[in-house]
């Protein structure tokens, strides 16, 4: 699957952190969870920074019924965690490794927005111990929507159709540094021997990297003409976060 005002803080905050301590990063039965509903994808940087993202500022600001508000930082979930509105209510439950807005912070509990794919964006209350800053630059490679985004500054620098690992090699989850960078070198295994440009590893032999023997990057391709669990870019993608990453600069898998 793949515009600065500060708006005011609920007067339920006190009670909603009383609740939200006691329940910090708890897990539920994700099976009475509703199912995510699938959402339309985003392909190109100026649609993607259209969908209620300001472009000022270094996207410092974010739309929420008209009022516009700042974003503090981009965060990950360390686990998988409820969302709640200000009336104590769970109105969604994210998972481990989602990416979130911060937009306040008051003692235990966070105001974020939560990204249901690009083109909807949720927002409600999370514990504060239930995140990890990002830093100022990053990349984020999203499974189901099949899309690569790069970071600098909370700004979007690029954004990429993708083509990570098939169903039965995927492309696991998770917050990783890139080992080390590397030009015009050749990746082998026990089937293939591929040469690419760009070659930037992250986990083990598991890495992102141009795949000049593809004609078309995402959608569903992944499913069953996926990769071996790498994330194949098209070759000027991989080149633009070649150039601004370095090793330990960090990647952001998630679903």
């Amino acid at each position: 699957m793949k515009k600065k005002t500060n708006i005011k803080m609920a007067s339920t905050l006190l009670s909603l952190s009383i609740l939200l301590t006691a329940t910090s990063c708890s897990l539920k039965d994700k099976g009475n969870t509703k199912e995510k509903e699938e959402l339309p994808r985003t392909t190109t940087e100026e649609e993607y920074d259209s969908n209620n993202i300001e472009e000022k500022n270094n996207n410092e600001t974010i739309e929420e019924n008209n009022n516009i508000i700042e974003i503090n930082n981009f965060a990950y979930l360390t686990c998988d965690t409820p969302l709640y509105d200000e009336e104590l209510n769970e109105i969604d439950y994210i998972d481990k490794y989602q990416k979130v807005s911060i937009i306040k912070e008051n003692n235990n509990i966070t105001y974020v927005a939560y990204y249901r794919g690009v083109n909807n964006i949720e927002f409600g209350y999370i514990p504060v111990d239930s995140y990890e800053i990002l830093p100022s630059l990053f990349v984020e490679v999203d499974i189901s929507d099949q899309i690569v985004n790069m970071y600098i500054d909370k700004e979007v620098l690029l954004t990429t159709d993708t083509v990570t690992g098939k169903t039965s090699t995927p492309t696991r989850e998770g917050y990783f540094g890139i080992t080390y960078k590397d030009y015009d070198t050749y990746l082998r295994g026990s089937d293939y021997c591929s040469h690419v440009d760009y070659w930037m590893p992250f986990d083990g032999g598991i890495g992102l990297h141009d795949a000049d023997w593809r004609d078309t990057f995402g959608g569903d391709i992944y499913i069953n003409d996926g990769s071996h669990g790498c994330v194949n870019l098209p070759k000027e993608a991989a080149k633009t976060i070649y150039e601004n990453v370095e090793a330990g600069s960090k990647v952001l898998v998630h679903k």
